[in-house]
């Protein structure tokens, strides 16, 4: 189902998609909603730091996690600095870390704009963990229509984001801060906070969401189920037409469309990348071979389950996939397992250090308490010593090191009640600055 409107939210015309019948017809104007906000801020928190200075600074964090067996993502945002409001809740829609921060950053911006467009002097200066999400943010203001698009997360919060930053070129920054360290202060108190904040509303039911975003595009395409579709309408109309087709009645190719969407994400991705390749047609033949679950093996194509290789050498045995790779069919099948048994070796012995060949050693005959007879030497494991963070007590100062006067990661030198130092905390985050 497709909704087209035009920027007011006005219908213009809707297209019903059912099977292989296509069918039009004009939307009701009951259907169509006015746009509104997907996510509207749900809090009414006062930053940490409030002064005179021109400076409004945030933070938010996303969480991702399993709850009740299914996947959950939340998002919570609070002020840091001259700052008022705040969002905590579970997702709309799609599930996803990378959607989460990408909120998170989005609804910082937006519960800066009334000040900021009241004071143009204002600097607005947003902070989040994913390092990814901030360069992506910091570059927004040179996305085109089609890459917003084509976004997997989907483009209202980036075409936001856009629309202002290129409105706004020089008061909006964004800076990457480490999460999960021991670092205090105003904006570190803060983004902690946010990191618990998400992980628990990730438990909370999630809602619906909105027809018409403000920031959507002139069209949205929905389920026959009535789910709004996110991220690029390209592919998910090729991903639903080819289920369709997939699940056809009699369609040779549904059996191994089922086996792939019984594979794990990592398989999923093997998967991917195997026929992706211009070469490689072996391993493209083994997984098309393993998703119709067919080896090759006698049992398969003939009435006989007997090896075939086995009948020449006189023996009678079943041709199963574990008797093939034994490798003890015949004298070429022999060398062959010994070839191949050689270069695990090699690929193995590559990552292991002696301590660990020792070990497989001991495992050879049996488990460890029978190779070593019952005499058990007690290991005891030694923590990794991380490197100690130098900015937890103290920040360079003139070519060395200087204790904070009082609160970490903030100047007092020309707001007298206290700033929070962006400048200190984009130098805490160069490489090699942090453990």
């Amino acid at each position: 189902k497709m909704l087209l409107a035009d920027e007011d939210g006005n219908p213009r015309q809707c297209y019903l998609i059912n099977e292989c019948e296509e069918q039009s017809k004009l939307v009701e104007k009951e259907e169509m909603k006015k746009r509104e906000d997907t996510y509207i801020q749900n809090r009414n928190i006062q930053s940490e730091m409030t002064n005179s200075a021109k400076k409004i600074v945030w933070t938010s964090d996303g969480s991702l996690g399993t709850e009740e067996g299914k996947v959950s993502a939340g998002v919570a945002v609070r002020p840091v600095q001259n700052a008022q409001g705040g969002l905590k809740m579970r997702l709309k829609g799609k599930q996803a870390i990378a959607k989460a921060e990408l909120i998170g950053a989005g609804m910082q911006l937006k519960m800066s704009m009334d000040r900021m467009k009241n004071d143009p002097a204002i600097q607005f200066h947003g902070m989040l963990d994913n390092k990814g999400m901030v360069q992506a943010l910091q570059t927004a203001h040179l996305l085109t229509d089609r890459q917003i698009k084509r976004d997997k997360q989907g483009g209202t919060v980036l075409r936001f984001v856009r629309t202002m930053t290129r409105s706004m070129p020089n008061e909006i920054k964004w800076h990457w801060i480490k999460a999960h360290t021991n670092r205090k202060g105003p904006l570190h108190n803060q983004h902690n906070k946010c990191d618990e904040e998400a992980g628990e509303v990730r438990a909370n039911e999630a809602e619906s969401m909105p027809c018409f975003d403000t920031w959507d595009w002139m069209f949205v395409i929905k389920t026959k189920e009535g789910i709004k579709i996110e991220g690029d309408p390209r592919k998910q109309v090729r991903l639903i037409t080819s289920q369709q087709y997939w699940k056809e009645d009699g369609a040779q190719e549904s059996k191994a469309y089922g086996n792939i969407q019984k594979l794990g994400e990592e398989q999923k991705k093997m998967l991917k990348e195997e026929m992706g390749k211009k070469d490689g047609s072996e391993a493209k033949k083994e997984w098309c071979n393993a998703l119709s679950e067919k080896w090759g093996l006698a049992s398969e194509w003939t009435g006989s389950k007997m090896c075939r290789i086995c009948e020449h050498e006189g023996k009678q045995v079943t041709e199963e996939f574990e008797h093939i790779i034994s490798g003890q069919c015949d004298e070429n099948m022999r060398d062959w397992k010994q070839q191949q048994d050689e270069l695990l070796v090699q690929k193995i012995g590559a990552e292991l250090s002696r301590g660990e060949w020792d070990q497989l050693g001991w495992l050879k005959g049996g488990d460890i308490e029978q190779q070593m007879e019952g005499r058990f030497r007690q290991i005891k494991e030694k923590e990794e010593v991380k490197a100690k963070d130098e900015w937890v007590t103290q920040y360079r100062h003139e070519g060395g090191w200087k204790r904070w006067e009082k609160t970490p990661f903030v100047k007092y030198d020309e707001v007298e009640e206290g700033e929070v130092d962006i400048e200190k905390i984009d130098m805490s985050h160069k490489e090699n600055e942090y453990p």
